[in-house]
């Protein structure tokens, strides 16, 4: 007995250890790597400061950020801002970014970026440049504003504003928004494009251009041809008549105008 009540006190100890290493695994902070050729560090508490010059790179959360200068701050080193050279690596989210100064806040997964963003979406085969960027990464949403152009594929577009929702696949523009489709060209107040079906939403003062294809083109400049004046046939069987239905005077015969 003595010995069942020893085991059952020993496998007990043992789960509540198991159990109080989970739970401190899970509040314990997530770490992150840096680097760089020079760098500073303020280590007092709560206003923890890591600056980081020359070659500078921090990876964190699947993020790599790279950049001439990056400086880390705040409880357990929750955000950090980088400029420089800067280029952000996001794999998981299959994002690219290029920028002129660029924030991360690692626990919400926000960021933005400012000055000649260059924003390239490999997951959605999508390119966009503009003035600023904010992303939300628990959303997956991302605000571009400032003079934004997208590209993909066999589409373009400009406005001041859009909104990328990456996991619907959607992207909403506004601020004199213009797309251009595959040859066609639309505006309106507010253009809604679904990339996954290839579909466009329009509204307020629509105007679209939708132009022919190169088939329908020759299609209508053969049928113009066709019907100019001036080209007549020059027998009967230039016109479709049959050779036998040709009128023929028979020999010896004249008309009653001889």
């Amino acid at each position: 007995m003595r010995f069942q009540a020893r085991l059952r006190k020993g496998i007990l100890g043992v789960l509540f250890l198991l159990l109080a290493l989970s739970v401190s695994a899970e509040d314990e902070p997530r770490r992150f790597f840096f680097r760089g050729d020079r760098s500073s560090t303020v280590l007092s508490s709560g206003g923890e400061r890591t600056r980081l010059e020359g070659n500078a790179r921090v990876e964190t959360d699947g993020v790599i950020i790279s950049a001439d200068s990056i400086e880390v701050y705040g409880e357990s080193f929750r955000y950090a801002e980088a400029e420089g050279n800067l280029r952000v690596s996001d794999a998981d989210r299959g994002i690219e970014l290029t920028a002129q100064s660029f924030f991360y806040d690692r626990e919400l997964e926000t960021s933005r970026a400012e000055g000649a963003v260059y924003l390239e979406d490999s997951r959605n085969k999508i390119v966009v440049r503009a003035g600023y960027m904010e992303q939300y990464g628990s959303e997956d949403i991302v605000l571009l504003q400032v003079n934004v152009r997208v590209f993909r594929e066999d589409m373009t577009a400009r406005a001041e504003v859009v909104r990328f929702l990456r996991e619907q696949d959607m992207v909403e523009l506004s601020g004199l928004p213009v797309v251009y489709w595959k040859g066609d060209e639309y505006r309106a107040a507010r253009i809604q494009m679904d990339l996954e079906r290839d579909e466009i939403v329009l509204e307020g003062g629509v105007q679209g251009t939708v132009r022919l294809d190169s088939e329908e083109d020759e299609q209508a400049a053969a049928e113009t041809d066709a019907g100019e004046p001036g080209e007549q046939p020059l027998d009967g069987a230039a016109a479709g008549v049959p050779a036998e239905q040709t009128p023929v005077d028979a020999p010896g015969e004249t008309s009653d105008s001889e």
